[in-house]
């Protein structure tokens, strides 16, 4: 009752509807549609996909068109997954490596970029198990906290050391995801990765950097704590130095005021007792007074 009596015009957007009625018209035509995708505007106000297929009824004559029924059904969600593919398989084929492994860490699907990295085909990795790829460098505690991540939140990420083909190992970065179904367990795993050898290079040679730079400033350290021991020793021998100075004068004075006493005063007392001139007399008092 919401739609008969109405113009078919009322299930498309504003947007789309002057073309999809131009369409129509050519139906009108007897042109049938196969398979013919159409957008339409739901009740809700959501747009969904139809694909339609119709048929022209004709009168006696062959001519005149009698009626067209038109048949359609809703593949929304059906190109809703088809979009998600293609974005998915562009995705996947990334710069990162990524392959997909069953419940049973068993390979079903790489990447190129999987080949790029570790040197295995599609056909010497698929069927193999993920264990290829391991380097020896991990001991079973590693492995263990891996795993135990993964099922508690379905997820893991960190750096891994793994072996190509070719025996080399090398530094991952690595994210591995689980595919759970409708009934919560895990059907697949995707890991993805990246060689990071060059940034841990870096980081060796930024570690080494650093490693100089702490040595340098530690010798330059303990180079300016003996040059403040050295001047501190300078220092306390100066004034040492000094001090004896001052006590070799202070003797010196003592030991010349001692010989004065003993030797120059008796010498200018019978010097001045004998002399009868003024002036000698005046001098040998200034001398004594001194």
């Amino acid at each position: 009752t919401e739609v008969v009596g109405k113009s078919i015009d009322m299930l498309f957007t504003a947007t789309n509807r002057e073309d999809i009625m131009e369409g129509i018209q050519t139906s009108m035509k007897g042109q049938s549609w196969e398979s013919l995708e159409l957008p339409i505007q739901h009740k809700s106000g959501s747009i969904r996909i139809i694909s339609w297929n119709s048929a022209t009824l004709f009168f006696a004559d062959g001519k005149t068109i009698r009626a067209i029924i038109a048949q359609g059904q809703d593949i929304t969600d059906r190109k809703k997954n088809e979009e998600d593919m293609r974005i998915a398989a562009i995705a996947f084929e990334a710069q990162e490596g990524m392959m997909v492994t069953d419940k049973h860490c068993i390979i079903i699907r790489i990447n190129k970029a999987f080949t790029h990295l570790t040197g295995y085909r599609a056909e010497e990795a698929v069927g193999k198990s993920v264990i290829i790829l391991r380097s020896g460098r991990h001991d079973a505690a590693f492995y263990q906290h891996l795993w135990k991540a993964i099922d508690r939140d379905h997820y893991w990420q960190g750096e891994i050391w793994d072996k190509r083909k070719n025996g080399e190992i090398f530094p991952a970065l690595m994210t591995i995801t689980a595919v759970i179904d409708s009934k919560g367990s895990t059907t697949h795993y995707v890991c993805s990765f990246l060689d990071i050898t060059l940034q841990k290079q870096a980081e060796n040679v930024l570690l080494d950097a650093r490693k100089r730079l702490e040595k340098q400033v530690e010798n330059a350290a303990a180079e300016l704590n003996f040059v403040k021991g050295e001047s501190e020793e300078t220092n306390t021998a100066l004034k040492v130095m000094i001090k004896m100075r001052r006590t070799e004068n202070f003797d010196a004075k003592n030991l010349l005021t001692l010989e004065l006493k003993q030797e120059v005063l008796p010498f200018l007392l019978k010097l001045k007792i004998g002399n009868n001139d003024a002036k000698q007399t005046r001098l040998i008092d200034a001398l004594e007074a001194n």
